[in-house]
């Protein structure tokens, strides 16, 4: 409730306000409003509508919306399925708002970074168990295993693949294959930054 009273207030003040929740927290910001959850990309664009805000709603693909424009990045990897790593979403998301970049732009360019990141890290981290005996690499993918589906069991991330057709209401669409600028997958326009 006060969650809601504070964002009401930044909106009646005129004052940008994003907020990053995963699925599991998005579904809590629906619930006073009855504002079905079973498609991500929607419930983006209905919570940045019912809340004034840029909504970025976590996952494998993480949906981005400021109510009239809608935006999908799909580079998730089960290496930012991890208590902590929302936060720095939240530090990179900060320092380009701080920069003066438009709210939804600094979250496209943020979700993409931050999920680069990630791919590189896991990336690095699977190569560093290359070194390792074979006995030591089962045991290490088995424990990393183990983390992420007890992370994804929490809800600390959305439990769909990517590129299962949830992309038909996205306006726009940045992915790992294409750069930030130019033609996006199947023809879609891929967010201009």
């Amino acid at each position: 409730e006060k969650g809601r009273r504070l964002l009401r207030r930044r909106f009646l003040h005129g004052w940008p306000t994003v907020v990053t929740p995963h699925a599991g927290e998005a579904a809590r910001l629906a619930a006073p409003l009855d504002l079905p959850t079973d498609d991500q990309g929607r419930l983006a664009r209905l919570l940045a509508l019912a809340y004034g805000v840029v909504a970025v709603v976590k996952g494998p693909d993480t949906y981005i919306s400021d109510g009239d424009t809608l935006v999908c990045v799909d580079e998730g990897t089960p290496a930012l399925a991890k208590a902590g790593t929302g936060d720095v979403l939240a530090g990179a998301l900060g320092a380009l708002l701080a920069q003066g970049l438009d709210p939804l732009d600094a979250a496209v360019l943020a979700v993409t970074l931050h999920a680069r990141a990630g791919r590189l890290q896991h990336a690095a981290y699977d190569e560093q168990l290359e070194r390792l005996s074979p006995r030591a690499q089962r045991r290490a993918h088995d424990e990393r295993d183990q983390r992420d589906e007890e992370e994804l069991a929490r809800g600390e991330a959305v439990d769909e693949e990517p590129g299962d057709g949830h992309h038909d209401t996205v306006d726009q669409h940045v992915d790992g294959r294409h750069p930030l600028r130019g033609a996006g997958r199947d023809g879609e326009r891929v967010h201009q930054l």
